[in-house]
């Protein structure tokens, strides 16, 4: 006997047919999951440009909020030599009314208006505790400055 087995005619063309069918589907399934895996890495390529860019917008919104700190510490300083000179004003009144002798309700009026105002000394204070926190506000936007611009070049090179 013989260890080969015996096919009709058809059944040897009908197995080529099929031998070719199956390669043609792995092959087009193979190609799929190539392109599938490659669209896959575009995705993560796409999505690492996006988180880059999402962090130099975090960066650049603080330091947005940093500025937008020390233009109000500016501006606190502003108000404050405003209120120096108005206090400098009612102490030159009061000298002015203890010059010329003025009477004890004309001195009370003015010193009235000076209880409200705000001595030099704590003027003084207050403006070098505003100038000390906008010196740190001002090496913190030159930090955050220096990472973004650090950050956008790495990120376009």
């Amino acid at each position: 006997m013989s260890d080969e087995l015996h096919l009709p005619a058809g059944v040897d063309a009908a197995l080529a047919r099929l031998q070719g069918s199956v390669d043609t589907g792995f092959a087009t399934t193979n190609g799929r999951l190539e392109l599938m895996l490659h669209r896959a890495d575009q995705q993560d390529q796409r999505v690492d440009r996006l988180d880059k860019r999402v962090q130099v917008l975090e960066v650049a919104t603080a330091t947005e909020e940093a500025l937008a700190a020390v233009t109000q510490r500016v501006r606190d300083l502003e108000a404050t030599r405003a209120t120096e000179e108005r206090v400098d004003t009612v102490v030159l009144q009061v000298r002015n009314l203890e010059a010329s002798r003025a009477t004890k309700e004309e001195v009370k009026t003015v010193a009235t208006r000076a209880e409200g105002a705000v001595m030099k000394e704590d003027m003084a204070a207050r403006q070098k505790h505003i100038l000390g926190w906008t010196t740190v506000i001002v090496g913190v936007i030159g930090i955050l400055v220096g990472a973004v611009v650090t950050v956008s070049v790495a990120f376009l090179t």
